[in-house]
């Protein structure tokens, strides 16, 4: 038989098992919920990424860079645009961040772009462009090459390598071997449709790559870093090519 005074002990017990269910899952969703700044400062400045300010706000990341350009942005700024873009999309960052404000600073302070991105999450459900998860370096390297061969470009380096999202991420460099510099941005858009077509039938994986295309004197033309996945791409391109892009639209 149990008395009036273990009924009250065994009711305690269960109130404070109760609470300490509870407490362990708010303390779960509090950490999801939670972006971690000085981690990502601390990620991105390993990865070379010139961080001036960062800061967070509900679900918003506030990351300004500090580029070397005067007045513009520079090759690199794309390069680190992207190193920004992988780190937010990490899995451990999937709830706590929706939204993205980047700006870049020029080496005199000056705020020369910025912009916010809401939905920094979402991923598009487009069937047929989705790149599959297939990781085989070795095969995917020499597919490329193949391809590129037969669209009778120059490459002087291609690599290969895990993506930090998934899938595989390709490092292209391209030797463009003309002084006259009009055949550039379709070279780009070639390169951009062959790689999506290898996803779809040529057995890779490419979720992400950077194409550099760079003139006689090494000196880069065009840098562009594409997620297949997330379908954003980011270009940086030299002055001399005026007012085109691989794109069709004016240079912003």
């Amino acid at each position: 038989m149990i008395s009036k005074k273990n009924i009250s002990m065994i009711f305690i017990a269960f109130m404070v098992i109760a609470i300490g269910v509870l407490t362990g899952t708010n303390k779960s969703t509090s950490a999801q919920d939670t972006i971690d700044v000085a981690t990502i400062k601390a990620d991105l400045e390993q990865k070379g990424v010139p961080v001036s300010r960062i800061s967070a706000q509900n679900k918003q990341l506030n990351v300004v860079i500090r580029s070397k350009g005067s007045g513009a942005i520079t090759a690199d700024d794309v390069l680190f645009q992207r190193a920004v873009l992988n780190e937010v999309r990490k899995n451990s960052y999937r709830v706590a961040i929706q939204q993205l404000s980047l700006g870049f600073e020029d080496n005199a302070g000056n705020m020369v772009s910025n912009g916010t991105t809401n939905g920094i999450q979402d991923v598009p459900t487009f069937q047929d462009t989705m790149p599959p998860d297939t990781v085989n370096l070795q095969t995917t390297t020499s597919t490329l090459h193949a391809a590129l061969t037969m669209l009778q470009v120059q490459s002087s380096e291609i690599t290969v390598a895990p993506g930090e999202l998934g899938g595989e991420q390709a490092t292209i460099y391209i030797d463009y071997p003309n002084k006259d510099l009009s055949g550039v941005n379709q070279l780009v858009s070639h390169i951009q449709a062959k790689v999506e077509e290898l996803n779809r039938t040529g057995g890779t994986g490419i979720h992400q790559y950077t194409l550099t295309i760079q003139d006689q004197s090494k000196q880069p033309l065009v840098v562009l870093t594409a997620d297949l996945k997330y379908r954003d791409w980011f270009w940086w391109q030299t002055p001399a090519l005026g007012n085109g892009t691989w794109t069709g639209d004016s240079p912003r």
